[in-house]
């Protein structure tokens, strides 16, 4: 059976089931409690509040003036002019308690239903986080650490997110660098942004490890900074290229230069020889 029309046969046979419960407690009481016993008459209407929502409870409440005349004509007590003086003003206040029943359970539904799409979008966002090769910080605008992304491990050295969550992050930055760091986040909380920049950061063995940095502010409802969000990338492997490059290519230019220092010198002597030869 598809979801769907199981829970409305749920919620059908809920109703139905209060229904009948009311029935059976007018029936069973009635000789005992007299006409007290058509406050009962409310069960159906909760129900329908809860399940259906608030104009079908409405009709329940509104349904309750002739289920009560019918109950009443079925055990011989039925007095049309008692009826109606309390019959319609318990069907008004029964119709009042479906609105307000209604309206709950519909803010509630509502409500759960934002907190569940909120948590998957949580969920969707810590997971796309977590597969990106950056390292992803959050950073209050007290410099303190909120979240720290899995790749902060490898980039660091630590072995755990909590031991970054909570520190100050401009601890983390070679001391070259806090100054200049401190400034661009500041700039940045003013809507200054340097873009990608370089800085060297302080691993857990306390060796330096060169990164490159964006950042972005995310702000709140009223558009005021709220934290700051932190990429980072490793560049030491591109950094131990380039220093390859350039020493390679240092030892290129001194080969070049003593390859065309030979061949000058040797151009020279041969100057030489033929001045000299007869």
């Amino acid at each position: 059976m598809p979801a769907k029309i199981k829970s409305a046969f749920l919620k059908l046979l809920t109703i139905s089931a209060s229904v009948g419960l009311y029935v059976g407690l007018f029936l069973l009481f009635r000789p005992y409690a007299g006409d007290a016993v058509m406050l009962f008459s409310f069960l159906p209407v909760l129900a329908a509040a809860v399940t259906l929502g608030t104009w079908v409870a409405v009709f329940f409440g509104l349904l309750t003036f002739p289920l009560n005349a019918l109950l009443l004509s079925a055990t011989g007590d039925l007095v049309w002019g008692e009826m109606l003086a309390a019959g319609i003003s318990s069907m008004l206040g029964l119709v009042i308690l479906a609105v307000f029943v209604g309206r709950l359970f519909g803010l509630r539904k509502k409500l759960d239903i934002e907190l569940s799409e909120r948590k998957k979008a949580e969920e969707l966002y810590k997971t796309l986080i977590e597969a990106s090769p950056d390292v992803i910080t959050m950073i209050g605008l007290n410099g303190v650490i909120t979240y720290a992304s899995s790749q902060n491990l490898k980039v660091y050295g630590y072995e755990k997110p909590e031991e970054l969550v909570g520190k100050n992050a401009f601890d983390f930055f070679a001391p070259q660098d806090r100054e200049r760091v401190m400034k661009d986040v500041t700039d940045l909380a003013r809507g200054i942004n340097r873009g990608i920049t370089e800085y060297s950061i302080v691993r857990k063995d306390g060796n330096l490890t060169p990164v490159e940095m964006s950042s972005s502010v995310v702000k709140d409802s009223q558009g005021n900074p709220s934290f700051v969000v932190t990429f980072i990338r490793n560049i030491e492997a591109r950094k131990r290229v380039e220093r390859q490059f350039l020493t390679q290519k240092e030892e290129l230019e001194r080969t070049t230069k003593l390859m065309i220092g030979r061949e000058l010198k040797m151009a020279e002597m041969k100057k030489r020889v033929k001045g000299v030869a007869p």
